[in-house]
């Protein structure tokens, strides 16, 4: 499963095993050439988000016009929405070497001028999850 914690209001990290995170991209990528517009992903709550102060139990993936935006919802879901062609860039930002481990991690946030990711969508850090 996945880990997703959150600080307000901007620090959201969403971590997991490399195996997980093939499978994330497998199910995204079945969404993006399919007739279906939503993703759901049930994440782990069990755990401790320190250094951030909240799990987030839900991650939903949207296929909607324009770029990739990320919002966090009453700390209940994260949702990422997007076009396909959005949705499609940020899963190359779940993608690592299958012998990666803990610190390895990718940024995925906004820059000037960047049309792939909405200038008001919360930064994410995808990481390899600490198994220890």
């Amino acid at each position: 499963m996945i880990q997703i914690s959150f600080t307000e209001p901007y620090e959201l990290d969403i971590s997991s095993t490399v195996e997980n995170f093939i499978k994330l991209r497998e199910s995204l990528s079945e969404l993006l050439h399919s007739s279906r517009d939503e993703l759901v992903v049930f994440a782990e709550t069990e755990f401790d988000p320190a250094p951030y102060t909240h799990s987030i139990p839900k991650l939903v993936f949207r296929k909607v016009d324009g770029p990739a935006k990320v919002e966090v919802r009453e700390f209940k879901e994260v949702i990422i929405s997007g076009s396909a062609s959005a949705l499609d860039a940020l899963s190359s930002f779940f993608t690592f070497e299958r012998d990666a481990t803990f610190p390895h991690h990718n940024h995925f946030e906004y820059y000037e001028g960047n049309p792939v990711i909405h200038p008001e969508s919360i930064p994410i850090i995808v990481s390899i999850a600490d198994t220890k």
